[in-house]
């Protein structure tokens, strides 16, 4: 996730990596961030529950936001929108995880992408 923000160019020279994807767990892990996907997790272990996470405010001076990008999250927050509109239960991350691997293929992305998505499930 963190690097992938990084290659849209979202992350400022010398951001802290690890500590930007520790906040992110963090998030997940005690519901600030909710996905249909997060709830599918196990329950903490007592050594999770035990670590604490960089403040959020701490990681906020690695984030930049080029203005292409932009428009393109103004654009998917709007769709979400229209689609929790007509389906309360709509979550467009759920919709298109299945179809990107698909298109990674067909862009190119070759063996290495395609052995990595089965190594990660």
């Amino acid at each position: 996730c963190v690097q992938a923000m990084d290659k849209l160019g979202c992350m400022k020279e010398g951001a802290d990596f690890k500590k930007i994807e520790a906040v992110i767990q963090n998030n997940f892990e005690t519901g600030k961030v909710k996905s249909k996907r997060s709830k599918r997790k196990t329950a903490l272990t007592e050594e999770q529950k035990n670590v604490k996470a960089p403040k959020q405010a701490e990681t906020m001076k690695y984030f930049q936001l080029p203005p292409a990008l932009a428009f393109v999250a103004r654009a998917l927050t709007q769709m979400e929108g229209v689609g929790v509109m007509l389906d309360e239960d709509y979550e467009f991350i759920d919709f298109v995880a299945e179809k990107v691997p698909e298109l990674q293929m067909e862009r190119g992305a070759g063996l290495s992408y395609l052995a990595g998505q089965l190594f990660k499930n």
